[in-house]
């Protein structure tokens, strides 16, 4: 996860009254992986975790392992198929209509998925649950869930989620470029 850390606590940090330091959980849900950081106020990173399993294509090999996709396909489908099918937001399986995961995609695969994945987050960070303020969802395996968390005040989606790590790379090349100018 390489976004420009302090832009992002700026953009989303809520100041509160509390004799501890308030932290952002900033959680980076890609393709293959999601890794999660947590950041103090003044973008300084105190704890992470990286490198865990569990990113859209596991969320995206469950439903390929559902026997009512296998039914209407007639065989198993490809993951990487179904991960066209988050991208265009469609739900169907390439461009078969009769092989949609729609109506029971949220309740029986996502939920489940990205409980896993805030469960997870939880008890990476439960020495410090009380000081953290927010998390902040980024990658484009978020825009998976940003309609669910949308309106809860302790979550936030990054406004371009598939692209913040190329722009957290664009800014930290600029400010290394500043500093070797300088």
């Amino acid at each position: 996860m390489t976004t420009n850390p302090v832009n992002i606590i700026r953009l989303f940090y809520t100041p509160v009254s509390s004799p501890l330091e308030p932290c952002v959980v900033i959680i980076d849900i890609g393709g293959g992986t999601w890794i999660s950081r947590l950041f103090n106020s003044e973008g300084d990173i105190i704890d992470q975790s990286v490198d865990e399993k569990g990113g859209a294509y596991d969320l995206a090999t469950s439903i390929s392992f559902d026997e009512r996709h296998v039914r209407a396909l007639g065989t198993r489908p490809q993951p990487g198929v179904i991960m066209d099918g988050f991208a265009n937001n469609s739900h169907y399986y390439g461009e078969m209509p009769n092989a949609c995961w729609q109506r029971w995609f949220e309740e029986d695969h996502l939920n489940p998925w990205f409980k896993g994945i805030i469960s997870a987050v939880k008890a990476q960070y439960e020495p410090q649950r009380s000081r953290i303020v927010r998390f902040v969802l980024t990658g484009g395996g978020s825009l998976l869930v940003a309609d669910k968390v949308r309106d809860l005040s302790c979550f936030a989606v990054d406004p371009d989620p598939r692209f913040a790590n190329v722009l957290g790379l664009f800014l930290a090349e600029e400010r290394k470029a500043v500093i070797e100018v300088a």
